[in-house]
């Protein structure tokens, strides 16, 4: 059990702080720190002797201090302040003759003005702090009769109440509804999160996905052999000497691709219907999947989804997103881990499907106009030209036709797939040619002399089929360029790379965690449940602080940072209960009513602290944090106040909390100043006489404590118990 370091007893009236101080013994000391401030009337002094005594015995007690109020007993017609003999070797007294007090510098007793800006409260609130407090009590055991009188002043790091209400009231709604929410999945939203803690089950090489050697291996390499083969086809067609060597049919060679890609869709879809089958909750197939090529499953890891789960709604909150929208993101998660049919899972399987019925399905070869208009004109030329050289082209213009005729065979009917009107370009290429070399024959009286012998008719015959062969070569490259350009072996290549990525996703979110998917999914929805749960809470919450609109200076934002802060540290507690359950397997109860109720109770502890300790200071367990200390630098930077209670020196005029006609009792010989700052206070400037004293708090404050005159202190006789 967390207890603070300084324990105040108010025991004034009754109540369990007086049954408190009168119940203290050895048999309860666990229950008291090493300082107590105890609160009471100068009259009732004597009555709490024997509870003094009791608290003086505790072991671990090292100070306690006295604060004793009201007027001084009247005793032989003057004032007597009487400190209780039980606390002599541990207590000192603090005598608050007033609560409020009056303003005074240490100099005349006259002409003094009463203040309300400082009271008890401020010192006990000074009190509280372990260090003022040690530092209070060894001044005044200094002090013969260990009794003062102190005046003080304070300044606390605080935000207008209405400023705070307003801000808070914004705070709660921007974290209960979903407005402003962009709805999508940004980076560290709780989808990815799921998704990147699936990612820790697949192995470093994905090929240790599938077994070597199974039929999901066998199919999977087969389909991309297959492939590669087809490819290869291609590339071997489109070389212009693939029109004159011997080839593989394409055609055959692309049925085959496609049959092998279908065989690789077949077994993976029946794998992944499988495997979706088990996630909805179907009937356990482990070994027939095994069988077939996967891994075996992985054991759940609970604990490691637990803490991904509760950082990332913890950081998602703190950067201002809203429950709402953060419980959505859970329930789609879950619904998509547990769905039959995912749609970026049937993706892969649709595009794969397509990509193989286009690969058995070779397209037209069509060499219609192109590249037989040109060549046609080829063939005119070359047999004209042949014929007409002289004596010779009776042989050379007859071979070239018979050239082109075997040529162009060649390309309409040794293609990829036969031609279109294959037969009817024949005869055409059989007319053209006849006709050049007809053309040609009746030129041959024009052929210069030097042309007709035998060497040059064999030479220009020998070029005029070369071109021949290499126009028809062009055509036949053109032809199957145009050809392979609607082939869809691009398509079903990247269809198989797909559907091999689709099944490694696939093995790795829903098959290797198949053992806890079904808990995973239960999880999602808890979580959401439980944030839909906490957003009704704080949205009424929020309705009960008003509409909370109007202007509100956070022109830094330090203070809304502050305050969402603690809300998400709030959300995230009451949702601590559900983590720990899904870490440990446990059943999972978390539900919204439950989670409603603990958030509602863990808002009104938050503003009642908000209400009596203020924002600066941390809550209960929580630890200061950057945002909150820009905030009280900001508050201090911007108190004038602040510096001058740490310039204050005895004779500044200070509330000293007794009645004016009171200050005639107090000496002002041996003065104690004590000065304090939160550590968040930045370069303080300092009376150099006086040492600062860095408590934690919010406050900044000076104690001046200035004791009573002897003759008006005396130690009253301890009582001792009667025997029995």
């Amino acid at each position: 059990m967390t207890r603070d370091p300084v324990l105040v007893l108010d025991v004034r009236e009754p109540g369990h702080d007086r049954t408190q101080l009168e119940a203290a013994d050895e048999d309860v000391a666990e229950l008291y720190p090493g300082y107590v401030v105890v609160v009471a009337c100068v009259r009732d002094l004597p009555a709490h002797d024997a509870a003094f005594r009791r608290l003086a015995g505790l072991s671990q007690l090292e100070g306690v201090v006295l604060v004793a109020t009201g007027p001084l007993n009247a005793e032989d017609g003057g004032s007597m302040l009487r400190t209780p003999a039980a606390l002599r070797s541990i207590g000192v007294t603090l005598w608050v003759g007033d609560e409020s007090g009056v303003l005074w510098n240490g100099a005349s007793h006259r002409a003094v003005e009463r203040t309300e800006e400082v009271t008890l409260a401020d010192l006990l609130t000074a009190l509280r702090q372990p260090l003022v407090f040690a530092r209070v009590h060894k001044a005044v055991s200094q002090i013969p009769h260990q009794a003062v009188s102190p005046g003080l002043d304070i300044e606390y790091a605080t935000v207008p109440d209405s400023t705070l209400r307003l801000l808070r009231v914004r705070a709660l709604r921007h974290l209960a509804t979903a407005e402003g929410d962009s709805g999508g999945a940004p980076a560290g939203s709780i989808g990815s999160a799921i998704d990147k803690f699936l990612e820790g089950h697949q192995a470093e090489d994905p090929a240790t996905l599938v077994q070597p050697g199974s039929a999901l291996d066998r199919a999977r390499a087969a389909s991309g052999s297959a492939l590669t083969a087809a490819r290869n086809a291609v590339d071997l067609l489109s070389r212009p000497m693939s029109l004159v060597r011997r080839r593989l049919d394409p055609v055959a060679v692309f049925r085959e691709a496609g049959d092998a890609l279908t065989a690789y869709l077949r077994i993976a879809g029946e794998i992944a219907s499988a495997i979706t089958g088990m996630a909805a909750g179907g009937p356990p197939q482990t070994a027939k999947l095994v069988d077939a090529g996967l891994p075996a499953p992985v054991e759940s890891r609970s604990r490691d989804l637990a803490a991904v789960l509760e950082e990332t709604v913890e950081a998602g909150l703190v950067s201002g997103r809203p429950l709402p929208g953060l419980a959505r993101e859970a329930k789609q998660k879950g619904n998509e881990l547990i769905r039959p049919d995912d749609p970026a899972l049937r993706g892969g399987f649709d595009a794969a499907a397509r990509a193989a019925e286009r690969v058995r399905r070779t397209p037209r070869f069509t060499v219609w106009p192109f590249p037989m208009v040109p060549l046609l004109c080829a063939v005119l030329l070359t047999c004209a030209a042949g014929a007409a050289l002289g004596s010779s082209g009776v042989v050379v213009g007859p071979a070239l036709v018979v050239l082109w005729i075997g040529l162009l065979h060649r390309l309409l009917y040794g293609g990829p797939a036969r031609a279109a009107n294959a037969t009817r370009l024949v005869l055409s290429v059989v007319a053209v040619a006849a006709v050049g070399a007809a053309v040609g024959h009746k030129m041959r009286f024009l052929s210069p002399p030097e042309v007709s012998t035998l060497p040059a008719s064999l030479f220009l015959g020998l070029l005029l089929a070369a071109a021949a062969v290499t126009a028809a070569m062009l055509a036949w490259r053109d032809a199957v360029s145009r050809w392979t350009a609607c082939l869809p072996l691009g398509t079903a290549s990247a269809a198989h790379r797909d559907l091999v990525a689709t099944m490694n996703r696939l093995v790795t979110e829903r098959w290797l965690p198949i053992t806890g998917l079904t808990r995973l999914a239960d999880s999602l929805f808890t979580v959401a449940a439980a944030l839909d749960g906490v957003a009704k809470a704080f949205a009424e919450t929020a309705d009960q602080f008003g509409p909370g609109t109007g202007s509100v200076p956070d022109s830094s934002g330090s203070l809304t940072l502050v305050l969402r802060q603690d809300l998400a540290r709030i959300a995230t507690d009451v949702l601590r209960p559900v983590f720990g359950e899904i870490a440990v397997d446990a059943p999972l109860t978390g539900d919204d009513q439950r989670c409603r109720t603990e958030a509602r109770e863990h808002l009104a502890r938050y503003n009642h602290h908000l209400d009596h300790r203020g924002i600066t200071v941390p809550p209960s367990g929580r630890t200061d944090d950057e945002h909150r200390q820009a905030l009280a630098g900001q508050l201090w930077h911007e108190s004038a106040k602040s510096r001058r209670i740490l310039l204050a020196g005895p004779r500044s005029p200070l509330a000293q909390l007794c009645r004016s006609r009171d200050l005639r009792l107090l000496s002002f010989d041996n003065v104690t100043m004590v000065h304090f700052a939160p550590p968040d206070l930045p370069d303080p400037a300092l009376n150099p006489d006086y040492e600062l004293l860095r408590p934690g708090g919010n406050a900044v404050g000076v104690l001046r404590l200035v004791p009573l005159f002897t003759k008006y202190v005396r130690q009253a006789e301890e009582i001792q118990p009667e025997e029995t």
